[in-house]
């Protein structure tokens, strides 16, 4: 009988273990699944601010409180020059406004559509928007040398 109950007890831990690898598993796809919802829905969401600033900005032509326009620790009541700014921050905010939906865009489509997989996709999903964010660093950089004080 105790030959029996060793089987017993190991056939169980097997089961067990076997059973919490594929729990393990399948949260771990949907953890992987909510981040790539999580990342799109960012990418789509920066875009459309972004797109929706620009188009304010060119409709009032006036500085108005937004988190995407002003660089770090510049408040619009400091700027030297409004409509220099305005004319110098429209093209590029529309710019990454455009790239980011696009980025968003295409990373939804590879997530539910095509599904590419590779290194080269996976380095291009992270990549290209984290680039574009630091260009976008970049040009607010400048921005505050050229509008603000120093």
């Amino acid at each position: 009988m105790n030959w029996l109950r060793t089987i017993l007890t190991t056939a169980t831990e097997a089961v067990t273990e076997a059973t919490q690898q594929t729990t393990q598993g399948s949260s771990l796809d949907s953890m992987v699944s909510m981040l790539d919802i999580l990342l799109w829905v960012m990418l789509l969401g920066y875009g459309a601010y972004a797109l929706y600033t620009a188009i304010r900005l060119r409709r009032t032509y006036m500085l108005f409180a937004n988190k995407f326009l002003y660089p770090g620790n510049c408040s619009m009541d400091t700027c030297l020059d409004e409509d220099g700014f305005i004319d110098y921050i429209l093209p590029r905010i529309t710019a990454w406004g455009c790239f980011m939906v696009l980025f968003g865009i295409l990373f939804m489509v590879n997530t539910y559509v095509i599904k590419l997989s590779g290194l080269w996709v996976d380095l291009a999903a992270i990549l290209l928007p984290v680039g574009s964010v630091i260009w976008y660093m970049f040009i607010q950089r400048k921005a505050a040398k050229l509008y603000w004080e120093a």
